[in-house]
């Protein structure tokens, strides 16, 4: 459905040319909801703004549907971007107009009917919630009231692409929730094609399929929201999923673990995944293999409707019994990581 190809686009600075996206290539196939995380600063607004050329790119092509828009007409963008809904951060709504005429404003322009604008603006607001708002005005709703409405105007020229510009950052957790649930409500009632960007990776983990992750205007990794989640490849990845899922020590268990006596105890982060992430493992392995298992630290969780849980245990056992209960663990599709390093560390710093 989107098909990005080695995008670089460069802006005109005080100090000379700017490299907002450097050679970004990315697929979202129909039907996906695509999320793109990154810092500020990381290109992630440009990149989502060159999908439907509100920012033409320095070099590559933007292909939607299968048409190449960078090659289009000035003529034909207009009519091509009929296709491609976007709804924003701080939902850009006119405070002069209710919400009904909010909403009918793409139509307007389109030069729509009155009576086709009703047949059409009527369910929309019914879609998202806000049928009784009709003729309030936006200073009179609130933050999530008028991402709806955002939301529904987006919609209203019936698009088969939803641009979504880190459209809950500006809103409360508990509101959040409720507008992710609509956009993912929406994409499965029409099967729309959504693309989200955000510096959250909660709002990632909530509702993406798949994820790509930028830095400095390069795309560092990208895959299924699980994969991506569970088993982190680059840094900055990692520190994005870290506190979210419980990849890293506390500060304080870190602090108590390194004023302990090194000994025969050995420090593990069990991952757990797969079909086996539900099975009771450390009371079998604590059970069967005789080990002493001190659970530290941990945190189970749910990604794309599949279990995951990261562990921290304190294991004592002479080596063998060790070895085995890798084995055992590994047999179970469960990763077993020494963290020995990282107390060793803080011990040397004491």
């Amino acid at each position: 459905m989107i098909e990005l190809r080695t995008l670089t686009k460069r802006f005109a600075g005080a100090s000379g040319s700017v490299e907002a996206l450097r050679d970004v290539s990315l697929t979202v196939a129909q039907g996906e909801i695509f999320g793109v995380i990154g810092r500020s600063g990381a290109g992630k607004s440009t990149l989502i703004r060159c999908i439907n050329l509100l920012e033409r790119p320095t070099e590559g092509s933007v292909h939607v549907g299968g048409r190449d828009l960078t090659a289009l007409s000035s003529a034909d963008l207009r009519v091509a971007r009929r296709d491609i809904g976007m709804i924003f951060q701080h939902f850009n709504l006119l405070s002069s107009r209710t919400v009904f005429d909010n909403v009918a404003l793409p139509l307007e322009l389109r030069g729509e009917s009155r009576a086709a604008i009703k047949a059409k603006v009527e369910p929309l607001l019914d879609l998202v919630g806000l049928t009784d708002k009709a003729d309030k005005y936006p200073a009179q709703l609130s933050g999530g009231q008028k991402q709806r409405v955002g939301i529904a105007r987006a919609l209203a020229t019936d698009p088969k692409v939803l641009l979504c510009d880190e459209a809950t950052s500006a809103l409360d957790p508990e509101t959040t929730e409720q507008i992710l649930k609509l956009i993912k409500d929406i994409r499965d009632r029409l099967n729309l094609t959504v693309v989200l960007i955000t510096h959250e990776m909660a709002v990632v983990k909530e509702i993406a399929d798949r994820v790509a992750v930028m830095e400095q205007g390069r795309i560092i990794e990208q895959g299924e929201t699980f994969e991506v989640f569970t088993q982190p490849k680059h840094a900055t990845t990692r520190s994005f999923v870290a506190d979210l899922i419980g990849f890293d020590l506390p500060p304080a268990l870190q602090k108590r673990l390194s004023a302990q006596p090194a000994g025969n105890s050995h420090l593990w982060r069990i991952l757990f995944t797969g079909p086996h992430a539900d099975e009771p493992v450390i009371a079998e392995l604590s059970r069967n293999l005789g080990l002493d298992l001190n659970i530290l630290h941990g945190r189970i969780d749910e990604i794309q409707g599949r279990p995951f849980g990261v562990m921290v245990v304190q294991a004592r056992g002479d080596e063998a019994k060790l070895l085995a209960a890798k084995s055992y663990l590994a047999s179970r599709q469960l990763a077993v990581e020494e963290l020995e390093d990282v107390v060793a560390i803080d011990r040397a710093a004491v």
